[in-house]
């Protein structure tokens, strides 16, 4: 499976401590969900998958004459411009997928009692496809109980609960869920991935490469790691694009 965790920020950064200050002082509402046209016609199927909540977008349109003013003072605003600045300058991150672009963030807040049950996330965000799904966690797994991503690979479920400043990327399209929160509060931003590179097949021929190029070369056993990953690659690609007759 094509899971990663990354470091996003460091634990004890100006920019996290921020973040939480943020979600302390910031108004949240009940979080919205995205269901398709399918999904709305399955007699309220899919009403109790959630309860969570959002952070509010306290901000004015972008064609007010005072957006810039409010925006500086806007909480979305500012958590919005930290996380953005820190997913573009990570190398890790926009390697690992390839980062063509990303949706909005979305700035989440369980309570006790909080959960989202299993459900698929949508191939879609408005106009931009979803590849990968990212959850950054923005307090430690000490202050809170349950709360676990809990994600289906195969016939398993493994569950995620990571350091503050940490974030879990998996491809979009898997099963998964959150643990109903115990105690404490979970804090989290959510968003997704288009990568640059549709097909997955692509994207693990241009991280064998790239691991060669940026990895192994360097290693004192360069040689043997690059000929058997050279191998893995040559099969790779007779078997997903070779034509027999």
């Amino acid at each position: 499976m094509d899971f990663c965790i990354i470091d996003v920020f460091d634990k004890n950064s100006n920019e996290l401590n921020l973040l939480r200050t943020a979600f302390s002082d910031a108004t949240f509402s009940p979080g919205k969900m995205q269901v398709s046209e399918v999904e709305k016609s399955t007699d309220n199927l899919f009403l109790d998958t959630k309860n969570n909540l959002e952070m509010e977008r306290d901000t004015l349109d972008p064609s007010h004459k005072y957006y810039l003013h409010y925006r500086k003072n806007s909480y979305y605003a500012q958590c919005f411009d930290l996380v953005k600045e820190a997913v573009e300058k990570n190398g890790p991150l926009r390697s690992h997928t390839m980062m063509n672009r990303n949706n909005d963030f979305i700035f989440s807040k369980y309570l006790e009692g909080g959960y989202y049950h299993q459900h698929v996330d949508n191939q879609r965000m408005g106009r931009m496809r979803t590849d990968y799904s990212c959850t950054l966690f923005i307090n430690d797994p000490e202050e809170y109980e349950g709360g676990e991503l809990c994600i289906d690979v195969g016939t398993h479920e493994v569950k995620y609960k990571l350091e503050a400043g940490k974030a879990i990327i998996y491809p979009t399209g898997v099963r998964h869920r959150v643990d109903k929160v115990t105690s404490g509060e979970r804090h989290v931003c959510v968003f997704w991935i288009e990568s640059a590179l549709q097909d997955i097949r692509m994207r693990e021929l241009y991280r064998g490469i790239d691991m060669m190029i940026n990895k192994y070369l360097y290693e004192p056993d360069a040689a043997d790691l690059i000929s058997k990953k050279g191998f893995e690659l040559q099969h790779h690609i007779m078997r997903h694009f070779a034509q027999y007759s």
